[in-house]
């Protein structure tokens, strides 16, 4: 496979320059970092870019909850309460659906928020969907401390329920597994 040739698509020719780089370092052994990868590749041989993951670089990795259903409208409330829970949270934006539009006004086309720096995006969906939120994907947060682990915790076990509570578990001193009353779920686990 000609790796050169496949990773030339719409993204220019700059992108092939500094992949026919990229691949000429990897022919002569040496190794290479980018964002989100590492390879090495013996000499005289260019890697198959699916094992190195090089035609693909992930620039980011964002959860992206859906309010939909019994919470159909309820994604800015949610991104509110959840920044008066985390102490390093904030709104980054917020684009609301206008009259007339697919969904019914007001309700959040697309919002950013930050917890602890980390960006989370949120819509609401007025569309029918079969689904809703699962504790199968969950936001894991890693606490600074017991106190801010029990404070978190119980402020989103608030009209939620507790899946696993708070206590040592083996794996961790002190861990916890929350739906909250959106029925996202949330993984809490005290830093070590």
């Amino acid at each position: 496979m000609d790796v050169r040739r496949t990773q030339r698509t719409s993204k220019g020719p700059r992108t092939g320059r500094i992949i026919d780089v990229l691949m000429h370092r990897l022919s002569q052994g040496r190794r290479l970092r980018a964002r989100a990868f590492t390879a090495t590749a013996p000499v005289g041989r260019l890697p198959d870019a699916a094992v190195f993951g090089i035609v693909s670089v992930v620039e980011a990795l964002v959860p992206f909850l859906m309010f939909c259903g019994d919470v159909h409208g309820k994604a800015e409330e949610a991104i509110g309460w959840y920044c008066s829970i985390f102490d390093d949270a904030r709104v980054v934006g917020i684009d609301r659906y206008g009259p007339g539009e697919h969904d019914p006004e007001g309700t959040v086309r697309t919002a950013v928020f930050e917890i602890g720096g980390h960006r989370v995006m949120a819509i609401d969906s007025a569309a029918a969907h079969q689904f809703t939120f699962t504790p199968a994907i969950s936001l894991w947060v890693e606490c600074s401390s017991p106190e801010e682990i029990e404070r978190v915790s119980t402020a989103l076990a608030d009209g939620g329920s507790m899946l696993m509570p708070l206590g040592d578990y083996g794996f961790s001193k002190q861990f916890c597994w929350v739906a909250d009353r959106y029925g996202v779920t949330w993984q809490l686990n005290l830093a070590q």
